[in-house]
C-alpha cells in the first residue's frame, strides 16, 4: 500500500510524470476496458458495480469504453456522490 501511494505521488509530481488525477482514472479505465475487450466474447454481459471513490470512477470510465467497444455493459451505482471527478470524466 505504501509504494502505491508513493508511485501515485510520483506520477502526479510535477518532478515526476506530472499526471492529473482525471488522466490517471482516465488511462486505469481505458486499460481495464481494453483487457475486458480482449478476453470476454461481446455477447457476454458485462456488469460494473462502483462506489462513490475514484476506484468507483475508474468503473465508470471503464463502462463508457467498453460501450465505444460494443460490449453490453451494466453499471449500477448504489451511491449518489459530489465527487467532482465524476463531472470531469462522464
Amino acid at each position: 500500500q505504501q509504494e502505491a501511494k508513493e508511485l501515485d505521488s510520483w506520477l502526479m509530481s510535477s518532478s515526476g510524470a506530472a499526471f492529473s488525477l482525471p488522466q490517471l482514472i482516465e488511462i486505469a479505465g481505458l486499460t481495464v476496458a481494453i483487457i475486458v475487450d480482449k478476453y470476454y466474447p461481446k455477447s457476454h454481459r458485462i456488469f460494473i458495480a462502483t462506489g462513490p471513490g475514484n476506484n468507483g470512477a475508474d468503473g465508470l470510465v471503464a463502462a463508457r469504453y467498453l460501450s465505444v467497444f460494443n460490449h453490453k455493459v451494466t453499471v449500477y451505482r448504489p451511491f449518489e456522490t459530489d465527487n467532482e471527478l465524476y463531472q470531469v470524466i462522464s
